[in-house]
Parts: structure tokens; C-alpha cells; sequence
């Protein structure tokens, strides 16, 4: 039986990103900003809420290390289920993660995450040692990291979170990243500990 969780009562709940601080909803500004987990549970849900006038928002989930979806978001509520059917005993690590920025041509844009929904239990999250806040244009947003190599149409699909390096650099590394996106400005932050 699935049980409800408002996302400011999930235990060891990681933000990833800049938001606006707030859990009632969390809300989703930047490229690679979202949640993390750690479940031991058959299947995982986000009940999310999206708004868009032109770019429609993009999101990734991660299940242990490995991108196992990605996906358009419809305007409005809805659910999206993380995994299901899966081993109960296993612990699982989820990222859900927006894979486009906040675009400033689109004064609707909106990615809220509400609710997750699980069978299971919230364990612990390990504290990366060191974090990267990294600061930059197109580049650190994934422009053109997803669709293929001649497309030129500047969309929503073509920005990626996972297939950039700055997503790439913080993985290859062990650290935490967060990314901040803004046309003609680009700089690496070392944070050092948490």
C-alpha cells in the first residue's frame, strides 16, 4: 500500500540546486535543480505541477547513478512514477531533476514537486565530502545535449542535465553540484565542505 508524504515530511530529503528555500512546494528555478533520495521500496512516485507559455519543462530521474528516464512535462498536476516493481530489500537512490532552465522569454514557467508517494521507507543519504556550484551560459544548461548534432531549433529538448560537464565533472569527482544558468557568464565555484 502506497502511503502519501508531503515533501517537507520526508526524513533525509536532499534539495538539489537553488530554490526558494520553501518544501510546501519545492520549487524547481534551475538545470539539474530537483530532489534526492535514498527508498527501500517496490515503487516511487512525485506528484509534480508544471506551467509553461512556449518552453515546456524536462525532467530526468536517476535511480542509482543511471538515467533511467526522461521525460516532458504536461502543464498542470500529475504523478510520475520513479520506479515500480523493483526489490524491496534493495536501497535505492532517486534523483528527479529539471533538465531545462527557467526561461526568462517565459514568464509562466513552473516545476513544483508536491508530494511522493512510496511503499517503502526513507533511509539515510550519504553527505558528499566537497561541492561544485557551477556558474555559467548554454554550456552549463546542456544546450545541445539532447537531439541530434545538426539540430539548430532552439527548444526545450535540446538542454540536458545529466549530458553536460558540469553534471558530468561532480559525478566524475564524488561532490554534490548545482548549477545557475545566465546567458554570457560562466565561473566554477569551489563550496569546499558541507
Amino acid at each position: 500500500m502506497l502511503s502519501h508524504y508531503q515533501m517537507k515530511e520526508i526524513p533525509y530529503l536532499r534539495i538539489l540546486g537553488r530554490t526558494n528555500g520553501s518544501l510546501e512546494p519545492v520549487t524547481l528555478f534551475w538545470t539539474a535543480s530537483g530532489i534526492e533520495l535514498n527508498v527501500k521500496a517496490t515503487e516511487i512516485w512525485v506528484k509534480i505541477r508544471s506551467d509553461y507559455d512556449v518552453f515546456e519543462p524536462w525532467v530526468d530521474v536517476i535511480v542509482d547513478g543511471v538515467l533511467s528516464q526522461r521525460l516532458m512535462v504536461n502543464k498542470g498536476e500529475q504523478e510520475i512514477c520513479l520506479f515500480r516493481n523493483m526489490e524491496r530489500d534493495k536501497v535505492r537512490n532517486v534523483k528527479l531533476l529539471r533538465d531545462t532552465p527557467a526561461f526568462p522569454t517565459d514568464e509562466k514557467t513552473l516545476l513544483q514537486l508536491l508530494e511522493v508517494e512510496t511503499d517503502g521507507e526513507f533511509l539515510p543519504l550519504e553527505t558528499p565530502k566537497l561541492r561544485l556550484e557551477v556558474i555559467g551560459d548554454s554550456i552549463t544548461s546542456g544546450e545541445g545535449g539532447s537531439g541530434a548534432g545538426e539540430e539548430m531549433t532552439w527548444n526545450s529538448f535540446c538542454f540536458n542535465a545529466v549530458d553536460n560537464y558540469a553534471y558530468m565533472a561532480a559525478k566524475r569527482t564524488g561532490r554534490g553540484v548545482q548549477l545557475h544558468q545566465s546567458e554570457r557568464l560562466g565561473r566554477f565555484l569551489f563550496l569546499g565542505r558541507q
